[in-house]
């Protein structure tokens, strides 16, 4: 009975649930109480410190916050005070987190677009999608912004709300905000066709091209840094420190290209049917991914193995500036965001025989 337990809890640490921390420790308390041997002790002390090392990860749904009539509707924005929700009347609403008070009832609703993409740190602009085009919404105006919206592919909007680009025939068209005023980078190389674009820094761009082709653009040099095939994107992710980028494709596949060099660094399955919203942790040791048919995973880097599953509707992948919250999430008519604590750095005291008597010393890992 005892090793069966031992056995469940290593099998829950590694099945990726979100309550897998808790759940691995509850069956290692029951083995201890069953009086293990003393092989058997050492094998449940083992487990227990691999159990306390994993990130502790729960579900947080605000009671103060609205229902959220539409899981494509919710937003929230890079700094996590504020967010977006679709709300019974079929009118968006600009929400604060903090106590769910109402800044902006919109005139958006669910005809207007399919959508919304992201929200501007500066909270002046929205980012929406229309089909497979990208266009932008005055908050302060409560209107569409005329002239920008991308002729095909998705657009993106820079953290800090100042910026908004496109894809365009041949380059990249920025606009800067608010004032509009255009730039077009005719990119040499560049084909006609750009199916979704991000940022990688102020002066490169990863371009997902309608070719299945992954590529960086240079804009002060106005040319293509390096190109990539792999698959039809969906959703692109840059890590922490910028030296990889991440695409997920519409297959299901997770694809980590090395900025430098525009070599793969690694490639898995991520089990999904339609990578949506993609997203490295602030460590940039893990990739977390949701799916269409709403399954939230987490993968550890460079061999992707699983690390966290859970069915959760969300078409946005956000984290909070402390790396500590992952939103929006929604459950039933709720929603809300995963509160992640760090995995813990375990320090061990282990015997130490001395010719005067046995003591305990402190030994550093």
């Amino acid at each position: 009975m005892i090793e069966s337990l031992a056995a469940q809890s290593t099998a829950v640490r590694h099945g990726g649930q979100l309550d897998r921390r808790e759940a691995s420790l509850r069956l290692v308390r029951e083995a201890l109480a069953l009086g293990p041997d003393q092989a058997t002790l050492q094998r449940l002390r083992n487990e227990a410190i691999a159990a306390l090392a994993l990130p502790a990860t729960r579900i947080v749904l605000p009671e103060h916050l609205p229902p959220s009539g539409d899981a494509m509707m919710l937003c929230i924005d890079p700094n996590f005070t504020t967010g977006t929700v679709m709300a019974a009347d079929d009118h968006l609403r600009l929400i604060r987190l903090a106590d769910g008070v109402e800044l902006r009832r919109l005139s958006i609703r669910s005809r207007t677009a399919d959508q919304v993409q992201d929200l501007g740190a500066d909270g002046r602009f929205l980012m929406l999608r229309r089909g497979q085009r990208s266009f932008l919404w005055n908050l302060d105006h409560d209107r569409e912004v005329p002239g920008v919206e991308a002729a095909t592919g998705l657009g993106m909007l820079r953290e800090d709300g100042g910026t908004f680009c496109r894809g365009e025939a041949g380059g990249l068209a920025c606009y800067s905000l608010p004032d509009l005023a255009r730039t077009f980078v005719a990119i040499a190389g560049m084909p006609a066709d750009i199916s979704i674009v991000a940022a990688l820094d102020e002066d490169r761009v990863i371009v997902g091209l309608a070719n299945n082709e992954l590529a960086v653009a240079e804009l002060s040099s106005a040319r293509l840094l390096w190109r990539q095939r792999v698959g039809r994107i969906a959703a692109l992710a840059v890590a922490p420190d910028r030296r990889h980028v991440a695409a997920g494709c519409s297959d299901g596949r997770i694809h980590v290209v090395d900025v430098a060099s525009g070599e793969p660094a690694t490639s898995f399955s991520g089990f999904g049917e339609y990578i949506i919203g993609l997203t490295f942790d602030r460590t940039g040791g893990q990739l977390i991914a949701a799916d269409i048919p709403g399954t939230l995973r987490s993968y550890g880097l460079p061999a992707g193995e699983l690390l966290l599953k859970q069915q959760l509707l969300t078409w946005q992948l956000r984290l909070d500036p402390t790396g500590t919250r992952l939103g929006p999430i929604r459950q039933g008519d709720r929603f809300g965001w995963l509160e992640i604590e760090p995995a813990r750095v375990i320090r061990t005291l282990r015997p130490v025989r001395v010719a005067a008597e046995p003591r305990l010393a402190r030994v550093s890992p």
